[in-house]
């Protein structure tokens, strides 16, 4: 019995043909999770909308312009996340600034032409999210905030009270 040989041809357009069905079929999926997030956000601007009008600020929806916040890092919230992430797998150690924004640099693939343009990343982004973490409660400074101009920021994540701190808390809360 002799074995036939496939076309090399016809080999490309069957992986051509696999490769397009695979593809559409990751197009399907993904229209479906884009329909779902439409209509999350959907809701969440009806809703925004109606705070609006119970905050005496009817028609706010027309005069509000549509931008499109947090793209850079891949959506809305990313990079505090990516934070909270970072600090809690170094816990209980600090990591300094210049730290995170090289690892930021290499997870999110941000390419800064000068040092200013790094230094903007810090301060703006960067440290905005650790600031609003520090008001959430989330990480504490390690650095002395009165330090001159130009030092390093430390931040660590800000580890839960045990249950011994808490129930002597609520004791002390209880006898006053």
């Amino acid at each position: 019995m002799t074995r036939q040989r496939t076309p090399s041809g016809l080999k490309w357009v069957a992986n051509e043909l696999a490769a397009t069905v695979g593809e559409l079929e990751r197009i399907d999926e993904e229209l479906i999770r884009l329909a779902a997030r439409r209509s999350h956000l959907e809701k969440v601007r009806k809703a925004l909308v109606e705070v609006g009008a119970l905050s005496h600020a009817p028609g706010l929806e027309g005069l509000v312009s549509p931008v499109r916040a947090q793209e850079q890092y891949g959506g809305r919230g990313v990079l505090r996340n990516w934070l909270r992430r970072l600090l809690k797998e170094a816990a209980p150690a600090a990591v300094d600034t210049p730290t995170m924004v090289r690892l930021a640099e290499e997870t999110f693939d941000l390419h800064f032409a000068s040092y200013r343009e790094r230094d903007r990343f810090r301060k703006n982004a960067l440290t905005r999210a650790l600031r609003a973490m520090l008001d959430f409660g989330e990480v504490e400074r390690v650095h002395d905030t009165k330090a001159a101009a130009g030092s390093v920021g430390v931040w660590r994540w800000k580890a839960a009270p045990s249950m011994d701190v808490v129930r002597r808390a609520a004791r002390q809360a209880e006898a006053r």
